[in-house]
């Protein structure tokens, strides 16, 4: 309806003979009796019309008014110059029947609508703990793939990790060292990864301080690439192999499923080469390293291959980004990481553009920041030691737990809740704000089953759907749409979804999901605590409205990788 609008006023401003040059907007008011859109197009064309904005907007209505615009019951004027449209209750029981048919994963077409996107996030390291940055970097990966598909586009999600690199030959020094300790292969799971990540923090530790240790550990660091030494293969085989159940482990607690896994070590040579060929054009010799001068593009210099002709981080990037071209090209390729990478990325894809600018016009960049305790320090669990992102969950899981103790539930039921509740009170803590923001984070608050949170999502989605179960199948099949301004709030914001998701796709920012969501949920809350729905002559297009509001909450949810239970 917004474009519809916006094309009317258009050509209302061209018949005029006025020259749209600043285009046209047309948003919601933040007043809902001033219309359901309005326009600020009088007064952005006044001057050029050379009449005072009341005057330009005296015109105009009486323009839009000729034109007899489907939907629309009412255009009015109000001072100084808005242009408030009220469009018909018919328009509004229309969009609920289009919810009820589209049902709970309805496509939503945006630009990215019949694209290929890989979406490429979560990145952990084997022979290293999934810290909290792997979890939020897992969270906003995951429901910007969602928003890509809920738009129409051929998503891959892609996983790339360090299977190769300085961390893991101190894993490997540090796990030659405990010998006697070594797992055996029938030990469980996290008996093996607390060995291996104890071990790298030994081998980080000694790397530091120990002149012998380093030598060692550079030299594994090598032998780690060439393959040339069967002791070192065996630890790096195990070590990694460990490594990566784990984090299947992880993926599947949070809902994750990737496509395509890329690995460092299959990725060094060709970055390598890559970055040799263009030696005297992109890339130049200073000290036996093989750097990029970023300066002359108003970045920062960086080394592609160190001294000892091993590819760094950034080479290692370079093999990748033309390792996906060869093994699944996109037309977008989104690329999720720290903020602090934000200032190294802007130099590879400097790079990558003086190489292929073809490659580097598909590259898009989005950056998250830290998770840190209410106070701003940093998190930790409620005993004061080191949370890891499955720790974090862990402890949630806890406080959910205790929740649920006394309910009058199942145990299996219990555990389907706690795990969905305690998983979504997590990302949805993640996904209130902007990616590139520091998350502050609160265990009692994240697990609320009141206000900004996951919980109180979820827990509304259930309410929702338990009154559609109340009024039983038969019933639920008489529904009819039919609008009421007792619901005018529920109408207004589930008309509103679609526009939502389009902006959240187009700037790759879920938080806009989340935000709606809660408004979506505390609308829905009021209207059940003040208005009956069963039992009335209005159940049947009061029950419509409840079930277009549970399946574009649950949609909604699902766009932020967030599951309903059945209960709660």
């Amino acid at each position: 309806m917004k474009n519809e609008l916006e094309k009317h006023i258009t050509e209302a401003l061209i018949s005029l003979g006025i020259e749209v040059t600043k285009g046209v907007v047309v948003e919601r008011p933040a007043d809902s009796t001033h219309g359901d859109w309005s326009s600020t197009v009088a007064l952005a064309y006044a001057k050029q019309a050379k009449k005072a904005p009341l005057a330009l907007g005296e015109s105009l209505v009486a323009i839009l008014k000729e034109k007899n615009i489907q939907h629309v019951k009412d255009i009015s004027l109000l001072h100084p110059g808005f242009i408030n449209i009220t469009l018909t209750s018919e328009y509004y029981t229309e969009r609920i029947k289009d919810i009820l048919l589209k049902g709970k994963e309805g496509e939503v077409s945006g630009e990215f609508k019949g694209k290929r996107v890989m979406v490429e996030y979560t990145d952990p390291n084997p022979f290293k703990v999934f810290h909290i940055g792997h979890l939020m970097n897992n969270t906003i990966g995951e429901s910007i793939a969602c928003l890509m598909s809920a738009g129409g586009a051929d998503v891959v999600r892609a996983n790339y990790q360090g299977d190769v690199g300085l961390h893991v030959a101190k894993a490997i020094w540090g796990m030659r060292q405990s010998r006697p300790a070594f797992p055996e292969d029938t030990d469980d799971l996290k008996t093996k990864m607390t060995f291996v990540s104890n071990a790298y923090a030994y081998g980080a530790s000694q790397y530091e301080s120990d002149e012998q240790a380093k030598k060692d550990i550079d030299a594994i660091n090598k032998e780690v690439y060439t393959r040339e030494n069967e002791d070192i293969n065996v630890y790096y085989d195990k070590g990694r192999a460990w490594s990566l159940e784990h984090f299947e482990e992880v993926y599947a607690l949070l809902g994750t499923k990737f496509d395509i896994y890329y690995f460092e070590s299959e990725v060094a040579t060709k970055g390598v080469e890559i970055v040799r060929k263009h030696i005297g054009t992109v890339f130049e010799e200073s000290n036996g390293a093989v750097i990029y001068r970023g300066e002359k593009n108003g970045l920062h210099t960086r080394v592609f291959i160190n001294s000892q002709g091993l590819p760094t981080y950034d080479g290692k990037d370079i093999g990748l980004t033309w390792r996906k071209e060869e093994t699944d090209p996109s037309d977008i390729s989104v690329v999720v990481s720290a903020e602090e990478q934000k200032e190294y990325y802007k130099v590879l894809v400097s790079a990558i553009r003086e190489i292929d600018p073809a490659i580097s016009e598909k590259m898009r960049h989005v950056t998250h920041g830290m998770m840190q305790g209410p106070d701003g320090t940093k998190l930790s669990s409620r005993k004061g030691t080191a949370l890891t992102g499955e720790s974090l969950i862990e402890e949630v899981e806890e406080l959910v737990w205790e929740k649920l103790r006394e309910r009058d539930m199942s145990e299996e039921d219990k555990r389907e809740v706690m795990q969905a509740v305690s998983v979504g009170a997590v990302k949805y803590s993640i996904l209130r704000s902007k990616t590139s923001s520091n998350i502050a984070f609160d265990f009692d608050k994240s697990i609320s089953f009141e206000g900004d949170s996951g919980p109180y999502l979820q827990y509304t989605a259930v309410r929702a759907r338990s009154v559609l179960d109340k009024a039983g199948s038969q019933f639920l099949a008489d529904a009819t749409p039919v609008f009421e301004e007792v619901g005018k709030a529920l109408y207004l914001l589930l008309d509103k979804f679609e526009e939502v998701v389009v902006r959240s796709q187009r700037e790759l920012e879920p938080h806009h999901i989340a935000t709606y969501a809660i408004e979506l949920a505390s609308a829905f809350n009021a209207f059940y605590a003040n208005t009956p729905i069963l039992n009335v002559p209005e159940t049947p297009s009061r029950l419509a409205l409840v079930h277009a509001v549970e399946l574009v909450l649950t949609h909604s949810l699902s766009l932020l990788g967030i599951r309903v239970p059945k209960k709660m």
